[in-house]
């Protein structure tokens, strides 16, 4: 990760998580007009580079009924699905920067919700779906906004000269948790109302604090941390005391995920050598490994039922997208293609609708940890763990070699950094 001259940590290169990552009112410019055909337990909208550029699909659970949800000659990164299932909102460079699109879940009706200048990013809805809080450089530095479901009513939430960054949405949608180095140098996790008042700090380390995500009841926030002198992951109470350390391993665990019953936590290790998906009870106890393969496992996500998770892998040659029960068993292979399929984001199952309803808006030694270059535990593979699974902008507004190739404003892979001539 990117450090200024003052040692702090360039939140701008974390800011959208993977997200990785989701009932409305009357005014809204478009409407569901043909819904694909759901499977019990939601649909599983990917990225892929199946057709020459980045763009956003959608497939059934078991791998069939894969539909192209975007077609623009530009990058679409980042779906995020409302929280009905109907829609969903992602990140594209079709008008010349980033900027954040809605559309409905078969791919029709994209509305573009914002317009600025600057970089817009890292969507995320309110769990009423009637928001979507996002970050943007446009103040000069990386703040979260929230807009309405169909763009209007842009608010800034934070107002800071240190980035805000990493916002999560509490269940209730009254909070917002979010990272910030407001307070120093190191990267800190605090808490606000959803309109930007009451902030305060829930961390209070030395060490970095990163990725607040909110149990399905609300009461508490696992973490990710570097305090125990490598990447940890934790839980506290929502009001910030309680903190416990649920893993203890020498190697770097992260990208902590709930299940939807808020019982387990799916997460990613390098603690057998090579980044694995395990799960963990949530007082971080039962921990067992849920993939045993050679190659790279990363990027859990859950079933709307829990049942099983998604996750992407490199045991076939490329990054492909499968799926397997909770328990580890029963892996089945997705996604099919010479070209990389990534950033799997399980939606929730879609309500019926008899009518149109309205909806809301590697290389030239540059080491990537995605393609396996770095080795476990040395300081390149600790620094670069945060982001190898994110599947789409870690990295979003770093300009050091280490960029994910897909990354990049043009989605392709570099043959040096960005910076470089």
């Amino acid at each position: 990760m990117r450090r200024n001259s003052t040692g702090k940590i360039n939140l701008a290169a974390l800011a959208i998580l993977l997200a990785l990552f989701a009932a409305f009112g009357s005014a809204t410019p478009f409407t569901q007009t043909a819904a694909l055909a759901q499977s019990s337990d939601g649909r599983i909208a990917f990225t892929s580079e199946r057709d020459g550029n980045v763009e956003i699909y959608a497939m059934n659970s078991d791998g069939s009924g894969v539909a192209r949800l975007t077609n623009n000659s530009t990058d679409d990164y980042a779906p995020s699905w409302s929280p009905d299932g109907r829609s969903i909102a992602f990140v594209s460079l079709r008008d010349g920067n980033w900027e954040i699109y809605a559309m409905n879940s078969d791919g029709s009706g994209v509305a573009r919700l914002t317009n600025n200048s600057a970089d817009d990013y890292d969507p995320s809805w309110s769990p009423d779906g009637r928001s979507i809080t996002f970050n943007s450089d446009r103040d000069g530095n990386v703040e979260i906004y929230a807009m309405n479901a169909d763009g209007s009513g842009v608010a800034r939430l934070t107002n800071n000269s240190a980035d805000d960054a990493f916002q999560s949405w509490s269940p209730d949608g009254r909070r917002i948790a979010f990272v910030s180095r407001r307070d120093g140098n190191t990267s800190e996790i605090y808490a606000m109302n959803a309109d930007g008042s009451g902030v305060v700090r829930l961390t209070n380390n030395s060490a970095d604090d990163y990725a607040p995500s909110w149990s399905p009841d609300g009461r508490h926030i696992v973490f990710v941390s570097f305090r125990d002198g490598n990447f940890e992951i934790y839980a506290m109470n929502s009001d910030g005391s309680g903190v416990v350390l649920l893993t203890n391993n020498s190697a770097s665990d992260a990208f902590p995920s709930w299940s939807p019953d808020g019982r387990r936590v799916a997460f990613v290790s390098f603690r057998d050598g090579n980044r694995e998906i395990y799960a963990m009870n949530a007082d971080g106890s039962g921990v067992a490994r849920l993939t045993i393969n050679s190659a790279d496992d990363y990027a859990p996500s859950w079933s709307p039922d829990g049942r099983r998770i998604a996750f992407v892998s490199f045991r076939d040659g490329n990054r492909e997208i499968y799926v397997m029960n909770a328990d580890g068993s029963g892996v089945a292979r997705l996604t099919t293609n010479s070209a990389d399929d990534y950033a799997p984001s399980w939606g929730p199952t879609a309500t019926p609708a008899s009518a149109p309803v309205p909806l809301p808006p590697e290389s030239g030694g540059c080491n990537n940890p995605l393609a396996g270059d770095v080795a476990p535990g040395t300081a390149a593979a600790n620094m670069l763990f945060l982001l190898g699974p994110l599947g789409l902008t870690a990295a979003l507004k770093t300009r050091r070699c280490w960029r994910p190739p897909f990354l990049n404003r043009r989605g392709r892979e570099r043959s040096s950094p960005r910076n470089s001539p």
